[in-house]
């Protein structure tokens, strides 16, 4: 029962920190896009002053996508095995192995 409700426990707080980077995703593309409609408004009106390197900018967004990215499977292969886990202890197969092993030993 105590490696169920942890492994229930760590199920959870995965799901909730992948909910979180779905959510941290989605604001930075807006967050992004709402940077590059700005910019683009202050060049319209003729007030920009600043030299933006939106080539730098494009490679700075993928560099943060590759980073989320592999936070994200991390997360994700955590998150399969801990439910690989509960499967095991829901269905007997652990408590059976753990049976078989000490009637063998």
């Amino acid at each position: 029962m105590f490696d169920q409700v942890r492994y229930e426990l760590f199920s959870y707080k995965l799901t909730d920190l992948l909910d979180k980077y779905e959510g941290l995703i989605e604001m930075r593309k807006e967050t992004q896009a709402l940077l590059f409609a700005v910019l683009e408004e202050i060049d319209q009106h003729g007030l920009a002053g600043i030299d933006v390197d939106y080539e730098k900018l494009g490679r700075n967004r993928q560099a943060e996508a590759d980073n989320i990215a592999e936070e994200v499977n991390i997360v994700k292969e955590y998150k399969v095995a801990f439910d690989d886990g509960l499967a095991l202890i829901s269905s007997g197969a652990v408590e059976q192995a753990i049976i078989d092993a000490e009637n063998n030993w």
